[in-house]
């Protein structure tokens, strides 16, 4: 973690707690339409989402519009906390969730329900903060960027998109030579590539 960033994590992760539930609600609806009446949605059949915590835009209103369109959607499940390892794993109707190390819901799976990431075509990421030369801070852990690393070879098709609020944009965040760039940005406002 980039101690420089710390206090801007900080300051972004309090302004998104800040966001009152109704604005919450009302900014992941305007977030769900952009997604599903966009041509990225319509391209994609293998999505990976996230269950949101500490104030992240919330997704799960739009799983049963996925699942009604035949999309397979997958969810991110550590492996390893010691080593900041993740994978996505198959969630259905019937799937059950359990409480990750971080308290995080994720997928009870077997191991033929992990899907590799080349193997995805949309990865919905939560986020931090963002800036628009296409720069994510996640939580500071780097499990998105271990899990996507094969995503800078520029040979995968796997689409790499955060989703915030449209506050948590700020003006520069330093890259590290191992952060991964979003391909785009869906916020209350727009989706937008970079």
């Amino acid at each position: 973690m980039n101690s420089k960033q710390t206090p801007l994590r900080q300051k972004l992760r309090n302004e998104r707690r800040q966001i009152s539930k109704s604005e919450q609600l009302l900014h992941a609806e305007s977030i769900i339409q952009l997604i599903i009446h966009s041509q990225l949605y319509k391209s994609s059949q293998q999505i990976a989402l996230y269950s949101a915590t500490d104030g992240e835009i919330d997704l799960f209103p739009m799983i049963e519009q996925l699942f009604s369109d035949k999309k397979r959607v997958y969810l991110p499940v550590i492996l390893s906390s010691r080593d900041s390892i993740m994978h996505f794993a198959l969630y259905n109707s019937e799937t059950q969730l359990e409480k990750n190390c971080f308290g995080i819901p994720e997928p009870v799976y077997q191991q033929e329900h992990i899907i590799s990431v080349e193997q995805l075509d949309l990865i919905l990421a939560p986020l931090v903060g963002f800036d628009e030369q296409g720069n994510r801070m996640g939580m500071g852990g780097g499990y998105y960027d271990r899990a996507l690393q094969h995503l800078n070879t520029g040979t995968v098709k796997t689409q790499f998109f955060g989703v915030a609020h449209e506050c948590q944009r700020t003006e520069h965040i330093q890259a590290n030579d191992w952060d991964i760039p979003l391909h785009g940005i869906i916020t209350e406002e727009r989706l937008n590539y970079f």
